[in-house]
């Protein structure tokens, strides 16, 4: 059962990634798809994270196994685009941490069932993401960060 709702929350963030690919808001579009999946899904969430035995690995070559399919995902999008913005390997890394840090936290508060929010949740998400300071390339903005 955990392989079918890995497989059902990575065949959505694939779709997004394949939807959005020449966007400049693919990373923002891949992070709404992240949290919506679980907000949309909320046992979903506590069912997969609950568990003991995911393996989460967070340096860059994670995107090339098949340890945590949807991690992978957001590797695979995110560093060709930062790799085309020229960062170092190891800023690309901490941006990548710090994108999966902000939508799995986004999830799990969506995911959480006594949680009220004064407006529609999917329509202000994307607007919660873009309201940190992120780069470019995931707020869909033109500026460099």
């Amino acid at each position: 059962m955990q392989r079918y709702v890995m497989d059902l929350f990575t065949a959505a963030l694939e779709k997004t990634a394949a939807d959005y690919k020449d966007s400049p808001s693919l990373l923002l579009m891949l992070g709404k798809a992240y949290v919506m999946f679980f907000y949309q899904n909320p046992f979903y969430y506590d069912f997969l994270f609950s568990r003991k035995n995911i393996s989460i690995k967070l340096s860059l070559d994670n995107a090339d196994t098949n340890e945590n399919p949807p991690l992978a995902v957001l590797q695979k999008t995110a560093i060709p685009v930062f790799r085309k913005a020229k960062l170092p390997e190891k800023i690309i890394q901490d941006k990548i941490i710090a994108i999966w840090a902000l939508v799995h936290g986004l999830a799990a508060i969506a995911a959480m069932p006594n949680i009220e929010f004064d407006d529609n949740w999917e329509g202000r998400i994307e607007e919660i993401m873009k309201s940190i300071s992120m780069p470019a390339e995931i707020s869909g903005s033109n500026s460099k960060g």
